[in-house]
């Protein structure tokens, strides 16, 4: 277990220091057209953000179970998220009232666009069962 962690973070600090050929440009260019599609139609894109972390959970858990294959950086990453999330002192503490979890909300927006291939192929392979949520 603790190897499996020792491993985790080694990839979180590579997946760091690879985030430096982000196209900045395209990435900006790609947030302004997401931004006026949630405009024009909120209530699906909450349904379609929703579906997706249930999807990306799904993936890591049969990952985890050894059942699916993941690349490492999808591994990392949603480990890191899963840290993040319950870390209590992150970079706006969840008990601020109306801006506690805006720094979550982006981390798991910025994953599940980072995974979002491995979240395809692993719906579009068939892998994905009913999730239930009780």
């Amino acid at each position: 277990m603790l190897e499996k962690i020792t491993d985790l973070i080694k990839g979180i600090r590579e997946l760091i220091k690879n985030t430096k050929n982000i196209d900045i440009d395209e990435l900006a260019k790609n947030a302004r057209e997401k931004v006026v599609s949630i405009q024009e139609s909120p209530a699906e894109h909450m349904t379609d953000l929703i579906e997706k972390i249930f999807l990306a959970y799904r993936m890591f858990q049969e990952w985890y179970k050894g059942n699916y294959p993941l690349p490492k950086r999808s591994v990392l990453a949603l480990a890191f998220l899963l840290a993040y999330f319950i870390n209590p002192a992150d970079l706006l503490p969840d008990s601020i009232p109306g801006i506690g979890y805006l720094d979550d909300a982006l981390v798991l927006g910025l994953v599940l666009i980072f995974i979002e291939k491995d979240l395809r192929e692993f719906e579009e392979r068939g892998t994905l069962k009913e999730i239930t949520r009780g």
